[in-house]
């Protein structure tokens, strides 16, 4: 019986992975991933940041899950505290892109995906965007 109870003990602790629903609302942006760029080419990969050195174009791309209908990105000026571009995508046909120019400076880079969802209407997604 204590053998009984221990396995079933163990099994309890045991960390099941996390399945998600297939209607929780989601975005990730893929491009750029987070690093170091040299005139538009990654030298070094970082954890949640994009420093761009020497290039002032930035192509985004993003994904979601399929419930979404319309992504919003943003480039917002940390240093002005000033939104100084953004673009709504409505064309999920081809993906979500957004091609634009960027100055020097320091940048939070912001993608909200507005999902068919009544739980989670809204989905997130951001990075830290530093232009030398």
């Amino acid at each position: 019986m204590k053998k009984w109870f221990v396995v079933l003990c163990l099994i309890a602790m045991i960390s099941l992975p996390y399945s998600s629903a297939k209607n929780d609302s989601w975005i990730k942006i893929t491009n750029p991933s987070p690093g170091l760029y040299f005139k538009g080419e990654e030298i070094f990969p970082l954890r949640s940041s994009v420093i761009l050195i020497g290039s002032y174009s930035l192509k985004v791309k993003a994904e979601g899950s399929d419930n979404i209908i319309a992504v919003y990105f943003a480039l917002y000026d940390v240093r002005n505290k000033d939104i100084v571009n953004n673009h709504w995508d409505m064309e999920k046909s081809d993906g979500w892109n957004w091609d634009t120019e960027l100055k020097r400076g320091i940048y939070a880079l912001m993608v909200a995906g507005a999902a068919i969802d009544f739980e989670e209407p809204v989905a997130i997604d951001w990075l830290f965007v530093v232009v030398i």
